[in-house]
């Protein structure tokens, strides 16, 4: 990423979120920067697009999930780069990192709902509201059941019931 602004902070650019790895492809994201694909055996640049963000990556569906600085939520293609959906009605939510669920994205935000996305879309599909402090600590799923981490320290287990269960 190259460094741009009047000010030091301006200048600011940083990798918060946690890279990933998959199929020998290093993903990762800055904030101010860039999120892009790195392969692991040569180092080569894969692809990488303009974007800001300062959370973890998921994968899934073959696809590469990016929660904006802004709460935009963006899916690209894991192999090519190419923007496959974005998501903008989450805008300004303070949204956690996105977690692959299933065939889902789960993000939870800072009134303390969740907010579960098709994969393949990127459209809402279910919302509930885990805690009214907030949830700022991403999902984390462990086989079929997912937990939420509220501001005020609930901890909260949950499991998808689809229609034809």
């Amino acid at each position: 990423a190259t460094a741009e602004g009047d000010s030091e902070i301006e200048r600011i650019v940083d990798v918060d979120g946690q890279p990933l790895v998959h199929q020998d492809v290093l993903y990762a994201v800055s904030y101010q920067g860039k999120v892009m694909a790195l392969d692991l055996k040569g180092g080569q640049t894969l692809w990488a697009h303009d974007e800001s963000s300062y959370k973890d990556l998921a994968q899934g569906f073959n696809h590469i999930y990016v929660v904006s600085d802004n709460s935009t939520i963006l899916a690209y293609d894991d192999k090519r780069g190419d923007l496959k959906w974005v998501q903008e009605s989450l805008l300004r939510r303070k949204l956690t990192s996105p977690s692959a669920y299933s065939s889902y994205l789960l993000v939870a935000d800072f009134k303390g709902y969740l907010h579960v996305l098709s994969q393949s879309s990127g459209e809402i599909v279910a919302r509930t509201r885990i805690d009214s402090s907030g949830v700022r600590s991403p999902i984390l799923v462990d086989g079929e059941y997912f937990y939420a981490l509220a501001n005020d320290g609930k901890l909260k287990a949950f499991r998808l019931q689809l229609k034809d269960q």
